[in-house]
């Protein structure tokens, strides 16, 4: 077993190594069990593992897969001769180029720390599309990824042309009727052409050309992307929203995906989180719909806007207590139903 001494996304260059069996494999990890062994349970299914099938001539050679990538600080190396050593193992960083544009140092040890998992983790997760995480089965461009972390990305790198390619993902990846998946591209065997459900991971459509917008000031991610914010935006204000025997015109119905599932209490609805990132998207969508010259779509959200604001307020905020409750009139009083909207400025 051999540690790199830094969790990364790459590959691993191979200086063949005479063999004892009849083949050369390596195993990746990203971390240690608490008894020091090789540990792969966070993996979940994925294999993350290199096969070498090689004679005597190839003892030597300096190789290095390709199509493949893993996210990994350790490796375990089975089949290789006694006289291996650990400079025929060089692990090799991999990333889409970024030119650096932000530091940050402090006299804190920890916290400088942090700043260097910031920086490597944006790096492997970086690599061609802007994914959850480079090691285990879920290696995919999650829009709820994406949009949580572009303006942090933005600070450490010049990502502007990084999201611009993604983006024109996203638009090959939008349905018909409007709607944005979990991932882009997009991975699914389903034939269900339903509007996605959801503003968490979707609204990256917004979110992420806002984020270019406001960081570098150039208006063309927002006329690239101008057409494909318009449909979804459009596609969730025709569903209305059902509370208390009552319907809101104003709220979206598409409003029941992921949110604040890993909630210590387990009280916050999903739709009074979704609801509050709609309402801001329309927000944030004006301002770019009027930079562009957009004045009539720009004043159509504002009244969207006004509208769910006041809607959300009525359905969300217990009139005699100020507490924040769920579509039913139950308390929730819990911490993200109150910093969800107050980001969101939706009181």
């Amino acid at each position: 077993m051999f540690d790199f001494g830094q969790n990364m996304a790459g590959l691993v260059e191979i200086r063949l190594p005479k063999l004892m069996e009849d083949r050369l494999v390596i195993r990746y990890a990203e971390t240690l069990d608490k008894d020091g062994n090789f540990y792969t349970e966070n993996l979940r299914t994925a294999r993350c593992t290199d096969t070498f099938v090689y004679g005597e001539k190839q003892v030597g050679m300096l190789v290095m897969p390709h199509f493949t990538f893993h996210g990994f600080r350790y490796i375990c190396v089975e089949g290789a001769g006694t006289e291996t050593e650990a400079s025929d193992f060089t692990a090799c960083a991999m990333h889409t180029d970024m030119q650096p544009t932000g530091t940050f140092t402090s006299d804190n040890t920890l916290v400088n720390q942090l700043q260097s998992n910031i920086q490597w983790g944006q790096r492997g997760n970086f690599l061609d599309v802007p994914t959850d995480c480079p090691q285990r089965n879920e290696r995919m461009g999650w829009t709820g990824d994406a949009q949580a972390f572009s303006r942090t990305a933005t600070y450490n790198a010049d990502v502007e042309n990084f999201f611009r390619q993604w983006m024109v993902a996203l638009r090959d990846d939008q349905a018909d009727n409007g709607g944005i998946g979990s991932t882009v591209p997009t991975y699914t065997t389903s034939t269900d052409v339903e509007f996605a459900d959801g503003t968490t991971w979707a609204a990256a459509v917004c979110m992420v050309p806002w984020q270019l917008y406001t960081q570098y000031g150039d208006t063309q991610i927002i006329r690239e992307n101008f057409d494909t914010m318009k449909a979804w935006l459009d596609g969730m204000d025709s569903f209305d929203f059902e509370a208390n025997g009552k319907t809101y015109t104003g709220l979206s119905g598409k409003t029941t995906g992921l949110a604040d599932w890993l909630s210590i209490d387990g009280n916050t609805t999903s739709d009074i989180v979704n609801n509050a990132i709609y309402i801001y998207m329309m927000e944030v969508t004006a301002i770019m719909a009027d930079e562009i010259g957009e004045t009539e779509y720009a004043q159509t959200l504002r009244d969207r806007h006004d509208l769910a604001k006041q809607e959300w307020n009525e359905v969300y905020v217990d009139s005699e207590t100020g507490m924040t409750q769920n579509a039913d009139g139950e308390i929730i009083d819990s911490q993200t139903s109150y910093a969800t909207p107050l980001n969101f400025n939706c009181f």
